[in-house]
């Protein structure tokens, strides 16, 4: 469940960041700034239902870490290229980083509720569905006040927004990473819970 918030959380406040980023930084429109973020959203869609197949064939270990890398490979070129984005740098990383997301996000919530028992199946998708929401919120809210600051420091507007931007893919970074490592230590869990 951690990691599937840290997850969430990396995934809005990244599609706040980027659109932001390639208006007040790039200065494209808010329609092109969209159809630069679409193809990794596209991609990330259509892949959704394809990593339940692949999850089926690899196991969970196999499925759910090397996507999870993907997606963490994506944050790490962000971090690395942050004040330097380029419009055609933000489509190529965002489209590694939701290849990542789309292969790996429905593998984590199968993986979740295979530990719970028939009975609490229905709870467990319930809580993920609403924690999702939540973490929807907090990296929504947490990327806009590390703009925002950013902005805030510096009378220079652009500039506000690449310190900003800067600071917040450096933290979905680490975000990214905690969320791999949580990933792991659930798996490595050879002992299943007890099914009622």
């Amino acid at each position: 469940m951690s990691a599937y918030i840290l997850f969430e959380i990396s995934a809005l406040a990244l599609s706040f960041i980027l659109p932001n980023h390639l208006q007040l930084v790039n200065g494209c429109t808010s329609l092109q700034a969209g159809l630069v973020v679409l193809p990794g959203a596209a991609i990330g869609a259509i892949l959704a239902p394809l990593s339940g197949r692949l999850y089926d064939q690899l196991g969970p270990r196999i499925s759910i870490i090397s996507r999870s890398c993907v997606a963490l490979i994506g944050l790490l070129g962000f971090a690395l290229t942050a004040r330097h984005l380029t419009t055609l740098a933000i489509l190529i990383l965002y489209i590694f980083f939701m290849l990542g997301i789309g292969l790996s996000f429905g593998n984590i919530i199968t993986n979740g509720l295979h530990r719970l028992s028939q009975k609490q199946q229905a709870d467990g998708n319930a809580i993920f569905n609403t924690v999702q929401q939540f973490a929807a919120a907090i990296g929504s809210s947490l990327a806009a006040t590390i703009v925002a600051a950013g902005q805030a420091a510096v009378t220079d507007r652009r500039l506000g927004t690449i310190n900003g931007s800067q600071h917040a893919l450096i933290l979905l970074l680490i975000v990214g990473s905690l969320e791999v490592l949580l990933i792991l230590a659930a798996l490595r869990r050879s002992r299943k819970p007890q099914r009622n």
